[in-house]
């Protein structure tokens, strides 16, 4: 599309300078449901696929896989590919049969490398990502007992990754924490009950991210401070009796972390909401057709409101967020003859959609990819500089029409819990060019008008606000946005030497309202 003209630009000021007086508005309405194909599937190549991680292991921008056999001690490594599919499933010996899986960028190259925690000892392993699809030898630390859950993540805020892992037979964490030679200071953390998931956000709001659990079989959520001068800390608030499953997000849109848990042997979906100091209280409660074993969080049907993905033994459900904690009757996604476990909600190629991905039928991947199309008037392009996750998505929530007051950005694969900037101008350079010398690419310039501030919430998930005018004259005139975020350089998988990242741009057509020429 052609850079707008002198008298377009001059238009554009005027409106996002009336933007930036503006305030925001939610879409609201009732939840939608979303019409999913079948899922693609692929196969593992394993006997007992039983963890899954989604991370970007060859920084191309498109999501691979990670996924660990209960049974043998076997990683498949599967890449991602242009359209949302994945390559044959390359095996990985690792030294103990892995109770999880994650990717991280341990030793500050750049690339994701691949952690393992053992299901039947107390052991991490490290394999360093060495691209092309290769990983060097591990390095094997001790933690406290066989692992049930593990994160990957900078607790401590000194740029480094840190590990920890949690045991569904002991009240216990293994705690890694990063030293300044590239290894790691090992500390076990006592707990009073048995952890569950591992849940990572900033739950007290002083921008270094905590670690939550809900102990199964305990009436229990913690919350655990691992950074800070204190040293560890543990807070404790009151639920119902869990599963242990959990996940954040901010359910109910007052800008605090909250958790969504099960309880009551999966047959309740309870929302406890953040109170924006570590603790929760209970919100939202609702009983389930059938017991609940997964659950993932994202904005599925890009309402801006939260949603939620289920699985059951063998069935893939959404529950559509109201904005307030509460969820809708579950939808029906997905029956499998045998088994789905392990939900992600992961947008695999940058497109601004979340897509589901889950295990399925003891050794496949399964991927559910979202159907709704983007807003008129909306077109992504560039590639953006992609973090350890993959490419940045960047849509908006609903139409750019003249007078919508409601038009809001939204950007998937954020770093969480982060603030960053909104760039808004043009001319679109579909190529991208690093115009700040910051060592990441920008998809608009050098003309930037607006530049506003937003920040990500605990899921991934950023939304901005721009209200439209009911100005007339506004029709046909073409924006250019991207997102523009900094990480700590030693955790990130940025190519800038400063951790910045970027969105893909996004062209924005104003169009008539309706009724109008």
């Amino acid at each position: 599309m052609n850079p707008p003209s002198s008298r377009r630009s001059l238009s554009c000021c005027s409106w996002l300078a009336v933007l930036c007086a503006c305030g925001g508005g939610g879409s609201g309405g009732s939840a939608p449901t979303l019409r999913f194909d079948l899922p693609q599937q692929f196969t593992t190549d394993l006997a007992n696929a039983s963890a899954l991680a989604v991370v970007d292991l060859d920084h191309n921008g498109i999501a691979d896989l990670l996924v660990a056999d209960s049974g043998r001690n076997r990683v498949a490594v599967m890449h991602g590919v242009a359209g949302g599919t994945f390559g044959p499933a390359t095996p990985i010996v690792v030294a103990a049969i892995a109770g999880a899986v994650a990717g991280g960028n341990i030793d500050a190259d750049r690339l994701p490398d691949l952690v393992t925690a053992s299901s039947v000892g107390g052991a991490v392993t490290v394999y360093p990502n060495r691209g092309a699809g290769a990983f060097d030898t591990g390095t094997t630390y001790a933690v406290g007992a066989a692992a049930g859950d593990l994160v990957v993540h900078d607790f401590t805020g000194d740029g480094r990754a840190d590990v920890v892992t949690s045991s569904r037979a002991a009240s216990s964490l293994g705690v890694l924490l990063a030293d300044q030679s590239g290894g790691f200071i090992a500390n076990d953390l006592d707990l009073p009950v048995v952890p569950g998931d591992l849940v990572v956000a900033d739950f007290d709001g002083d921008g270094v991210p905590d670690l939550a659990t809900a102990g199964p079989g305990s009436s229990t959520i913690l919350t655990i401070k691992l950074g800070g001068t204190a040293g560890f800390q543990i807070l404790q608030s009151a639920a119902p009796v869990l599963t242990g499953r959990a996940c954040a997000g901010d359910f109910d849109g007052d800008g605090k972390a909250d958790l969504a848990v099960l309880a009551d042997s999966g047959a309740r979906l309870v929302t406890m909401l953040g109170t924006g100091t570590g603790l929760f209280h209970g919100g939202v409660a609702q009983i389930m057709p059938s017991a609940i074993l997964g659950l993932a969080a994202g904005d599925l049907d890009l309402d801006g409101k939260l949603d939620l993905v289920l699985t059951t033994a063998n069935q893939v459900w959404a529950v559509y967020g109201d904005g307030r904690g509460g969820f809708s009757a579950p939808q029906v996604l997905y029956v499998d003859p045998s088994s789905v476990s392990s939900p992600h909600l992961q947008d695999l190629e940058g497109k601004g959609h979340l897509d589901i991905v889950f295990l399925s039928a003891q050794s496949h991947v399964s991927v559910l990819r979202n159907p709704k199309p983007a807003p008129a008037g909306l077109a992504t392009f560039g590639t953006g500089t992609p973090d350890c996750n993959g490419a940045l998505g960047l849509l908006a929530l609903s139409q750019p029409s003249v007078g919508n007051a409601a038009f809001t950005y939204a950007c998937t694969n954020a770093p969480a819990g982060r603030s960053g900037l909104l760039l808004q101008g043009g001319p679109q350079i579909p190529a991208g060019a690093d115009l700040l010398g910051i060592g990441c690419l920008l998809h608009l310039g050098p003309d930037l008008i607006v530049v506003r501030t937003v920040t990500s919430d605990a899921a991934g998930r950023a939304a901005l606000a721009e209200p439209i005018p009911a100005d007339a004259s506004l029709a046909g005139l073409v924006i250019a946005a991207q997102m523009l975020w900094q990480v700590p350089p030693g955790s990130t998988c940025s190519a800038s030497a400063d951790g910045f990242i970027s969105s893909r741009g996004l062209l924005v057509t104003i169009q008539a309202a309706a009724g109008q020429p």
